[in-house]
């Protein structure tokens, strides 16, 4: 093999390479890190979350999805939040 193309190889190699850990790091941003998620639901600061604060990030979480306020979550509502989810990545 010539030198050309051992370079040649040696560049594509390292760009596939460089490329997939920034794919990687990136899936992995959008989906934040477990302190990060505890940060969010950590209210009151203490470094520990309790029910009432678990509880309250499932219901904004809840009432997020609830596009209409009615209280119940329809199929399309779930479905709209997947995809609105999907974008986001």
């Amino acid at each position: 093999m010539t030198s050309k193309y051992k370079q040649l190889i040696t560049i594509l190699t390292t760009v596939l390479v460089v490329s997939a850990l920034a794919i990687s790091y990136a899936y992995a941003g959008d989906h934040g890190g477990k302190k990060d998620k505890m940060k969010m639901m950590d209210t009151d600061g203490d470094g520990a979350v309790s029910k009432e604060e678990f509880m309250a990030h499932k219901e904004q979480r809840f009432m997020k999805k609830d596009a209409n306020g009615d209280g119940v979550l329809t199929e399309d509502e779930m479905k709209k939040q997947c995809k609105y989810k999907d974008k986001e990545s």
